[in-house]
């Protein structure tokens, strides 16, 4: 004996089911179609495969998580008021996308939307200024890309730290092989003051001092 139902005992119980399983229940089929497309068709680019295939077939996101929304808040590595005062409007519009968000300006007259770093003395920039409207939405970058960039920055800074004490270092190093061979190629007192020699003009070092003078004022 089939244990499959008839098709007219399906279609007496269909009803039943669609209320008793909220999956099937027709007002929450209805929930769920107006939650996922309150979510947006714009995914964040960490956004899992399921909703990016969705932003393509142009369908709304489906994980809460997925979805890129603008935010206010400022990168984790936002120059801050002090530094941006230091340089020129033109400088501060070449900053990366990331930190041109808007601010609302709510002291002056109008209040407006300004830019977070589009300014100099005395001038302010109305948000989207050119960077963001040439940029677009990569004006909002997610949190981890200007962590990576912070990161990356700060790799930099220590690369070219360790590169400028190795520079000086050689330069010790020169200085003190010019001081030892000074005193080994001529006979002169050194100053008491200053510790320099005075070379005499018979000295051989007065002489290489005056060829080196030579060829810096003709080169």
């Amino acid at each position: 004996m089939s244990d499959r139902l008839s098709p007219q005992r399906e279609a007496e119980i269909a009803p039943q089911l669609e209320t008793q399983h909220p999956d099937l229940d027709p007002f929450w089929v209805e929930r769920r179609k107006e939650a996922l497309a309150s979510k947006g068709t714009v995914a964040d680019p960490s956004a899992c495969g399921t909703c990016r295939r969705n932003v393509e077939r142009n369908e709304p996101i489906e994980h809460e998580e997925c979805a890129q929304r603008a935010t206010l808040l400022k990168a984790p590595d936002h120059p801050a008021y002090e530094l941006l005062a230091g340089f020129s409007l033109a400088a501060n519009e070449q900053l990366p996308a990331r930190f041109h968000v808007p601010v609302f300006d709510d002291c002056g007259q109008p209040n407006l939307w300004l830019c977070a770093v589009c300014q100099e003395e005395g001038t302010v920039v109305q948000w989207p200024c050119a960077t963001a409207m040439k940029y677009g939405t990569k004006v909002f970058s997610p949190e981890h890309a200007a962590e990576t960039a912070q990161a990356e920055a700060v790799a930099e800074a220590d690369r070219l730290r360790a590169e400028l004490a190795a520079v000086r270092a050689e330069r010790d190093e020169i200085q003190r092989y010019a001081a030892r061979l000074e005193t080994e190629i001529c006979d002169c007192q050194p100053l008491l003051e200053s510790g320099d020699y005075l070379h005499e003009s018979g000295c051989r070092v007065a002489e290489i001092q005056m060829l080196v003078g030579h060829e810096e004022a003709t080169s």
